[in-house]
């Protein structure tokens, strides 16, 4: 399932490397993630939303 909880109304658009996500993903193990995002050019953040122990970044990919 996925949730999604917006902070602002305006609309992002971001590409970044598959592996990088799901290497990240599978570092935190966790069956739920939290992701925050910060702009298109920003890093993403993941992390398990029970503990700040581990947190992992992912940069966007540019996409012309």
């Amino acid at each position: 399932k996925l949730f999604v909880k917006k902070n602002n109304e305006s609309e992002i658009k971001i590409a970044f490397s598959s592996k990088y996500m799901m290497d990240a993903l599978k570092s935190l193990e966790s069956d739920e993630v939290e992701l925050l995002f910060n702009g298109e050019i920003k890093p993403i953040i993941l992390k398990n939303p029970e503990s700040d122990n581990l947190i992992q970044l992912i940069l966007p990919i540019r996409t012309y």
